[in-house]
């Protein structure tokens, strides 16, 4: 195992790794290191701290590797989205409405080369969430869907099914919010799935040819996996979990996932489970790590997070939240026998 100093881990490969600490994203790639800074913010004066960047979320922030040469990214830090390229360096595109960043998934990439996302927000008052789309890839975005006022609280992500080549969008978090909207790619022809309730809460998907299958992210009931047939439509439960399930992430023929812990059932049990799967059905734990002391509403849920890009299974990156050990590091795992 070792510890990098940075708190996230955006993207991982061989040519190229991206990471970041507080205001700062750190990028390696052709033996080179760029150094990409956010504009700094009054409550950057914290930073200095560790405690005051997670009591004040500014730890928080989005790096999505559009292409690698020439280098092209997308960033999202506190409400404000940025485009990034070598020629012109960092320049805003974008302010959200009721978002500060979105969750450690992937921006969709669709085949035809454009970029979604939605916002992802506390919205206490539930007015409209928005979906965004890029056709320049990042560097201008437009309002391509939005739900209506009272319909959701936000956006967990979207997807874009390799078989059928439609978007499938997910949401919460209350019961009659859960809900998946799959559609073309101008959400001009659009299908709901779901009758609301937490089984159709989830952060993240997976596409198999006869099966599309999800990991509850509900931390209201107990979480399972979730199988829906893509014929019958129809779902069933399968493996069940510590937590709510936030992230996951593939690995040549493995599949890997973590549980969080947030208030709800999670918080008895008290860790965050790193499981790894071959099947989607049995599941089994190879790490946990203890939600740590500080309090969890104000500093954070215990939280295990992975990188974009292609990982490997003895050289395995992680990062976590509030949770004893792993608080604020990326650290690298060799798993080649935990199956």
């Amino acid at each position: 195992m070792q510890y990098l100093d940075f708190e996230i881990a955006h993207y991982v490969s061989e040519k190229i790794k991206i990471f970041s600490k507080s205001r700062n994203v750190h990028i390696y790639y052709n033996d080179k290191k760029v150094i990409i800074s956010f504009p700094f913010k009054l409550w950057d004066f914290f930073n200095f701290s560790r405690t005051f960047r997670r009591f004040l979320r500014t730890d928080k922030c989005n790096v999505f590797l559009i292409s690698d040469y020439p280098l092209q990214l997308v960033l999202i830090r506190q409400g404000e989205v940025f485009h990034y390229n070598q020629n012109n360096g960092l320049k805003r595109t974008l302010k959200l409405k009721n978002c500060r960043n979105l969750m450690h998934v992937d921006i969709c990439k669709s085949k035809n080369g454009c970029l979604f996302f939605g916002e992802y927000g506390a919205n206490n008052d539930r007015i409209e969430v928005p979906i965004y789309k890029s056709s320049d890839k990042g560097v201008s975005w437009d309002v391509v869907y939005e739900f209506p006022k009272n319909s959701i609280k936000h956006i967990h992500c979207i997807k874009e099914d390799p078989f059928t080549n439609k978007l499938w969008t997910f949401t919460g978090d209350n019961d009659g919010e859960c809900k998946i909207l799959i559609s073309d790619i101008n959400f001009d022809d659009r299908e709901i799935l779901g009758d609301g309730s937490q089984k159709w809460r989830a952060c993240d998907v997976f596409f198999l040819k006869n099966e599309v299958v999800w990991l509850m992210d509900s931390p209201n009931e107990i979480s399972y996996s979730v199988h829906l047939n893509r014929i019958t439509k129809k779902i069933r439960l399968g493996a069940k979990f510590n937590g709510p399930v936030w992230y996951k992430t593939k690995v040549n023929d493995f599949f890997l996932c973590a549980s969080s812990v947030e208030p709800g059932y999670s918080v008895e049990y008290g860790y965050s489970d790193l499981l790894i799967s071959k099947d989607l059905l049995n599941w089994k734990i190879i790490k946990s790590y203890k939600k740590d002391n500080y309090n969890i509403d104000l500093f954070k849920y215990g939280v295990i997070s992975f990188p974009q890009g292609i990982n490997t299974i003895n050289n395995f990156y992680i990062f976590g939240e509030a949770l004893k050990n792993i608080d604020g590091k990326v650290i690298t795992l060799n798993l080649e026998h935990e199956y």
